[in-house]
C-alpha cells in the first residue's frame, strides 16, 4: 500500500474547480486523465480542513446538535478520531437516518484524511451512489484505490464520478483516471489521453509531470530522440520542480550508456537566457550568457543587449552601461530609453537630462522633461526653477500642483501653503490640498492654523486616507483632545509620545487582530432558505442539493462553489440560447485578459464532447435554467451571503451600507461594515500570518483591494487569486519555499493565494524593516523599484511625503486604499479608532528579496 496525499486541488472537496467547464462530459467517452504530483505530506489533512472554513458567527437553525454536526464541530478542532467516533455512531443499521448518506461520505473522507485507506476503503463502497454526494463519493474512492495499489479499480470508480454530468469532480476525474491508466501500464491507453488533455488545458498544474511521463513513455518505445528532447526542455524550464530533477536524473544516465543528446546553437542559448531573464531567474539568465561566444555581428549585438538587461536587473548598473555601449558600437540602434535610466540609476541626473533633452525640438518640452526627471530623482530646487517656466500663468491643475509641491520641498512652505489653498479653493483633490495646506502651516512654524486645518478634514472625511493622515499629525503636533474629538477614539486608543516614536514609518499595531473568533459557533448550520431553495428550483439547478450536502458536512469551500456554478449558469443562459450553449464549457474565472480563457488555460466555449443523448439533456437543462425567473439570481446571491462568501457578502453590504460607507462606523451600521469588510477565510489567514508575521489585518487589507475576495479574478497583466500574485512572482515564490508541485493555476485556490501573498508581503516587510507602507507599495509596483525610489529620495523625507511621490499613479493610490481599508478593519473588528503610521523613515532596505 501507498500513502496518497490530497492534492492541492482537490476538486472533490471544492478547492479546485469549478473553474472547471461545469456542463456535462459524463455521457461522452471519458478521456483518459493526466498524472498530477502528489503534494507534501499533510496537506490532504490542510486541503480538507481548509474547505471546511465558514463565516464567524453564522447561526444556527436548531440548537440540538446531530451526529453529523458533532462530526463537524469534531473536525474544525481537528480531532479527526471525534469525528469518526460521532459518525460511526449513526451505525451501519441505521441507514434510513436522515444524514447517513452525508454520515458515510464524510467517514471515508475522513478516513482518507488519516491515510488509513483500507478503512476509508470498506466504508465508501457502501455510501449511496445516487445521492448528493455520490460523486464525491465515487472520485475519493478512486483516489484511495490508487493509494492501495489497485489502479485498474481505481479508473472504475473515476468513470463513475464521470458518470455526474454536472459535478465539478468530473474535470479533475478524467486527469485522474489517466493517471491510474498509466500506473497501471503499458503507455499505450494513456498517452493519447495525456497529448490530448495537454493541448486543451496548456496550463493544468501537473503539466511538467504529463511531459516527463510521455518522455518516459517515448523511451520505452524506441523515440528516443523526441523524449530527450523533452527532457531536456523539462530539464531548462522547471530546474527545481520533481520533473525537472528527474529529467535531469534520466539524462545523465542516457548520457553514461552514450545515447546521444541534443546540443543547442547561439540562438536557442540566447532564447534560453531571455525566457529565464522573463522568469526572474537573474543570476542564471547571466550564467547562460556568459556561456556563450557570439560570432556574428548580430549576435553580438543581441548578446551585449541581454547582458545588460540582466545586469541591470541585478542592479549592477555600471556594468550594464557598459555592456549597453558595447551593444551601441557594434551597431545596436534604439539604446537612448536605456541609456538615460542607467544614468539616473547611477546619480547622473545632469547627464540623463542633457540628453532627454536632444530627442525633442521644442523649447517648452525641453523644460518639462528636464523639471520632471530632476523632480522625480529629488532635486527639488533644479526642478522648481525649471517648473515656474513651464506653468507660467497657466492655470493646468496638475501643473500648478506640481509647482505647489514643489515649493513645499524646496523649502518655501509659506509659499506652498497659499499654492495649496488656492487648489483646494478651486476643488482640485481638495483633501489631498488641505492636508498639505496644512503640512505647509505647520513646518512655517503656522501650528495653531496647521491644527485647525488637520481637525476640520479629519472630521470631515474620517474613512479616508487624508482624514486619517489628518488625525495623525494632530497627535504629532501634541493635540491628543483633537484627535480624539475627531475620531471618537477612546483614552486607550490614543497613541503614547513614546509608541509613536518607535515606529519608524510603519502601522502602530495595538489591540486585537481580526483573527479572534466574533462569538460561539453552533455546527447545526442555517440551512432552511437552501432547503426552499432546492424545493423551488432545484429541478434546473441541481448544484442547490449538492451545496446544502456539502454544506451539512462542514465543506463550506465546496458548498460556495456549488452555488456559484449555479449563478454562473443562470448568467450563461441569459447571453445565449441552450442549444447554443449545450455541449460547451462555461468558467467562473473574472478575467480581463484580452483573452479570456478558462479552466487550465482551456478555450471558454469549448466543445466537451457530449453524444447526442448526452447534447440533448444538457440543452433541456439548460432550458429549465434559461425558464427560471429574473429573482433567482438574488435568491442565489443571498444563499452565497448565508454560506459565508466573502465576495457576496461584501457586495451585498456595501450596497446595503450606500453612502454611509464612507460615515464611521455606528452601532447601526457595524454589522453591514463588518460584512463589507470581512474576516475571510479565518483559519488559513490566522495560520499563515502567524507563520510569516505578518499582522492579519494587513493582508486582508491587500485581498480587499487586490480582488475584493474574489478567488477567481485574473487581472489584465495575468495575476491571480485573492491576492494577484503573478505567475512569475509564485514560481518564484514556490522555489524560495520547496513548494515543488507548484503551478500558476493553484493561485485561484484561495488557500494556496493566502499562503503565497503571506510568504511574499512577510518578505517585504523584513526587506524594508517592518514599514508597512513600504511593503504595501512594493506589493503592488515591486520592491525592486522600491528601493530604487528610496534611493533618489533626501534624507529627512517623511513617510507621507515619500508615499505622495511615488511615480506610479496605480502604486501611489494603491498604498493610500490599503492604509484606509487597514483602518476601517481595525474600526470594525477591532474596535480600535487608531490607525497611526509612523513618519520617520528607515531607509536601510535589505536585500532579501528583490523581485
Amino acid at each position: 500500500m501507498k500513502k496518497l496525499i490530497l492534492p492541492r486541488l482537490h476538486v472533490a472537496l471544492g478547492a479546485l474547480i469549478v473553474l472547471s467547464g461545469f456542463a456535462s462530459c459524463a455521457t461522452a467517452t471519458p478521456p483518459a486523465p493526466v498524472a498530477e504530483r502528489h503534494p507534501p505530506e499533510g496537506d490532504a489533512v490542510r486541503a480538507l480542513a481548509r474547505s471546511r472554513e465558514h463565516a464567524p458567527g453564522a447561526l444556527a437553525d436548531a440548537v440540538a446538535l446531530t451526529p453529523l454536526d458533532a462530526a463537524v464541530a469534531a473536525r474544525d478542532r481537528g480531532d479527526l478520531r471525534g469525528a469518526i467516533e460521532a459518525l460511526e455512531s449513526i451505525g451501519d443499521s441505521d441507514e434510513q437516518h436522515a444524514e447517513h448518506g452525508l454520515a458515510c461520505a464524510l467517514l471515508g473522507i475522513t478516513y482518507f484524511e488519516l491515510n488509513e485507506y483500507e478503512q476509508a476503503g470498506r466504508v465508501l463502497a457502501r455510501c449511496d451512489r445516487s445521492g448528493p454526494v455520490a460523486d464525491l463519493v465515487a472520485f475519493v474512492r478512486g483516489e484511495v484505490l490508487r493509494g492501495l495499489d489497485r489502479p485498474l479499480d481505481a479508473v472504475k470508480a473515476y468513470e463513475l464520478a464521470l458518470s455526474f454530468p454536472r459535478s465539478p469532480n468530473a474535470l479533475k476525474a478524467q486527469f485522474r483516471r489517466a493517471d491510474a491508466l498509466f500506473e497501471a501500464g503499458p503507455c499505450d491507453a494513456a498517452v493519447p489521453t495525456y497529448r490530448k488533455l495537454l493541448e486543451t488545458f496548456p496550463e493544468y498544474p501537473a503539466e511538467a509531470d504529463v511531459r516527463l511521463r510521455l518522455a518516459e513513455c517515448g523511451l520505452k518505445s524506441g523515440e528516443k530522440r523526441r523524449a530527450t528532447e523533452a527532457l531536456v526542455a523539462l530539464s531548462r524550464e522547471v530546474p527545481g520542480r520533481d520533473a525537472g530533477v528527474a529529467a535531469r536524473l534520466t539524462l545523465g544516465r542516457l548520457r553514461a550508456l552514450g545515447v546521444p543528446l541534443p546540443e543547442y546553437g547561439f540562438d536557442e542559448e540566447l532564447r534560453h537566457a531571455i525566457a529565464l531573464r522573463d522568469a526572474r531567474r537573474w543570476p542564471e539568465a547571466l550564467v547562460v550568457l556568459d556561456g556563450l561566444t557570439p560570432e556574428l555581428p548580430a549576435q553580438q549585438v543581441q548578446w551585449h543587449r541581454e547582458r545588460s538587461k540582466v545586469l541591470e536587473s541585478l542592479d549592477r548598473y555600471a556594468e550594464a552601461l557598459a555592456a549597453l555601449e558595447d551593444a551601441e558600437r557594434e551597431g545596436a540602434r534604439d539604446l537612448e530609453d536605456s541609456r538615460i535610466r542607467l544614468l539616473r540609476k547611477l546619480g547622473r541626473t545632469d547627464e540623463a537630462v542633457k540628453r532627454s533633452q536632444r530627442r525633442v525640438s521644442s523649447r517648452r518640452e525641453r523644460l518639462r522633461i528636464a523639471a520632471d526627471l530632476y523632480y522625480r530623482d529629488g532635486e527639488y530646487g533644479k526642478a522648481l526653477d525649471l517648473y515656474r517656466q513651464v506653468a507660467g500663468r497657466r492655470r493646468d491643475p496638475d501643473a500648478q500642483w506640481h509647482l505647489a509641491w514643489l515649493e513645499y520641498r524646496a523649502g518655501s512652505p509659506s509659499v506652498a501653503a497659499n499654492s495649496f489653498a488656492r487648489l483646494a479653493g478651486r476643488g482640485v483633490e481638495a483633501d489631498k490640498a488641505r492636508y498639505w495646506q496644512a503640512r505647509a502651516e505647520a513646518k512655517a512654524g503656522r501650528v495653531a492654523t496647521a491644527k485647525r486645518l488637520f481637525g476640520t478634514l479629519a472630521e470631515a472625511a474620517p474613512l479616508s486616507y487624508y482624514g486619517i493622515q489628518a488625525a495623525n499629525r494632530l497627535l504629532d503636533l501634541g493635540d491628543a483632545t483633537r484627535y480624539a474629538e475627531v475620531t471618537g477614539a477612546r483614552p486607550d486608543d490614543v497613541p503614547s509620545d513614546e509608541e509613536r516614536g518607535s515606529t519608524f514609518g510603519g502601522v502602530l499595531w495595538r489591540g486585537a487582530d481580526g483573527t479572534e473568533p466574533e462569538g460561539a459557533l453552533t455546527r447545526t448550520r442555517k440551512t432552511k432558505r437552501l432547503r426552499e431553495a432546492i424545493a423551488d428550483y432545484g429541478h434546473a439547478l441541481p448544484e442547490l442539493e449538492r451545496a446544502l450536502a456539502r454544506y451539512r458536512m462542514g465543506l463550506d469551500d465546496a458548498a460556495r462553489i456549488e452555488l456559484r456554478i449555479a449563478l454562473s449558469e443562470l448568467h450563461r443562459v441569459s447571453r445565449g440560447s441552450p442549444k447554443r450553449l449545450a455541449d460547451t464549457a462555461g468558467s467562473l474565472y473574472v478575467d480581463f485578459r484580452a483573452e479570456r480563457r478558462g479552466v487550465w488555460g482551456s478555450r471558454i466555449g469549448r466543445r466537451l464532447g457530449l453524444d447526442a443523448r448526452g447534447r440533448a439533456e444538457d440543452e433541456a437543462r439548460l432550458t429549465r435554467v434559461k425558464g427560471l425567473g429574473k429573482q433567482v439570481a438574488g435568491v442565489l446571491r443571498s444563499l452565497l451571503v448565508e454560506v459565508g462568501d466573502p465576495y457576496w457578502t461584501r457586495r451585498t453590504s456595501l450596497r446595503d451600507l450606500g453612502r454611509r460607507q464612507w460615515e464611521r462606523p455606528s452601532r447601526s451600521t457595524r454589522p453591514a461594515f463588518r460584512g463589507a469588510y470581512p474576516m475571510a477565510f479565518q483559519r488559513t489567514l490566522a495560520a499563515e500570518t502567524e507563520r510569516r508575521g505578518v499582522p492579519p489585518f494587513l493582508l486582508t487589507g491587500l485581498m480587499r483591494v487586490e480582488s475584493g475576495f474574489n478567488e477567481f479574478a485574473v487581472s489584465v497583466a495575468g495575476a491571480r487569486g485573492l491576492l494577484q500574485v503573478m505567475p512569475v512572482t509564485g514560481n518564484l515564490i514556490a522555489s524560495r519555499i520547496g513548494d515543488h508541485d507548484f503551478a500558476p493555476a493553484d493561485l485561484l485556490d484561495a488557500h494556496t493565494s493566502i499562503t503565497y501573498g503571506s510568504w511574499y508581503i512577510g518578505e517585504l516587510l523584513e526587506k524594508f524593516r517592518g514599514q508597512e507602507p513600504l511593503a504595501i507599495i512594493a506589493y503592488n509596483a515591486g520592491p525592486h523599484r522600491v528601493h530604487e525610489w528610496l534611493s533618489r529620495r533626501r534624507s529627512g523625507t517623511t513617510m507621507d511625503e515619500f508615499i505622495e511621490e511615488v511615480p506610479y499613479d496605480q502604486a501611489r493610490k494603491y498604498v493610500k486604499s490599503v492604509l484606509r481599508t487597514i483602518s476601517i478593519y481595525r474600526r470594525v473588528h477591532a474596535d480600535r479608532a487608531d490607525l497611526y503610521v509612523g513618519q520617520s523613515m528607515n531607509t536601510d532596505f535589505r536585500s532579501n528579496i528583490n523581485w
